[in-house]
């Protein structure tokens, strides 16, 4: 894994040695309602306002897959997950997969595209 990879487990805060590790501050259960990118600011809706260096909104995800015929099919995945992830590698191992197409221009489906260009 590279140096960015967050592969720890978590601990009861939701946390890895990864956070403390790169000067991560990871703030949980207090919704942003309000961005100020002049004076580099997020306020909570606890009231609490923190300065920035760089934001990084993780907003979550649902894998959305279109009602393409076949998309039960072996072969055929979502990726989100490290799981996800594992369970591709294991069937490309399995079945000599040569190679690949995948459906999504997200963040995701862009990282995968490049991982089957690679």
């Amino acid at each position: 894994p590279s140096a960015l990879s967050m592969t720890s487990e978590f601990d009861d805060t939701g946390r890895t040695p990864w956070y403390e590790e790169n000067n991560v501050e990871l703030l949980l259960n207090d919704k942003v309602v309000s961005v100020d990118t002049k004076s580099k600011t997020v306020t909570g809706a606890s009231g609490k306002t923190i300065d920035y260096d760089v934001a990084v909104f993780a907003t979550g995800s649902y894998p959305f897959v279109p009602p393409i015929p076949g998309k039960q099919r072996p072969g055929v995945f979502v990726y989100r997950t490290i799981e996800d992830l594992e369970a591709m590698l294991a069937y490309v191992k399995e079945n000599n997969v040569k190679s690949a197409a995948v459906i999504g221009g997200g963040l995701l489906g862009l990282e995968a595209a490049k991982a089957v260009a690679d």
